[in-house]
């Protein structure tokens, strides 16, 4: 138990008034062939640098974006979009969604996954 004492003391404090839950759009995207892609990636640097570029592309359209409440996080071949659930945050991941579609169709890599609106909070653990 000590050890795990020693690892929280770095979390930082919960806020003294707790966390807000405010309603947010949540988009989870699956990149179908993305482990495969990645794979192959590993041996083509020109996939490599192509697939850089996408990423960076989909950050950057769809990346964080404070205004809009938008937060992106990937991991593996799965990305979380959220977005204040307004008409601009909306815009935001559908536009994100779009251009992320639009320049994985080049490498025959296609999108799948699902949107809803929830109630969340979104905050660093360390």
């Amino acid at each position: 138990m000590s050890n795990l004492r020693a690892v929280g003391a770095h979390a930082p404090e919960p806020p003294e008034d707790g966390y807000s839950y405010p309603e947010k759009y949540v988009a989870f995207v699956d990149i179908l062939g993305f482990s495969d892609l990645v794979e192959r990636a590993d041996q083509d640097a020109e996939l490599r640098k192509g697939l850089a570029e996408v990423l960076h592309v989909f950050q950057t359209t769809c990346g964080t974006i404070p205004a809009k409440g938008t937060r992106v996080t990937q991991f593996s071949d799965s990305v979380v979009i959220t977005a204040n659930r307004t008409e601009p945050g909306l815009r935001s991941i559908l536009s994100g969604c779009e251009w992320l579609t639009m320049n994985l169709i080049q490498y025959a890599v296609l999108l799948r996954g699902v949107k809803f609106e929830r109630r969340l909070t979104v905050h660093p653990l360390a």
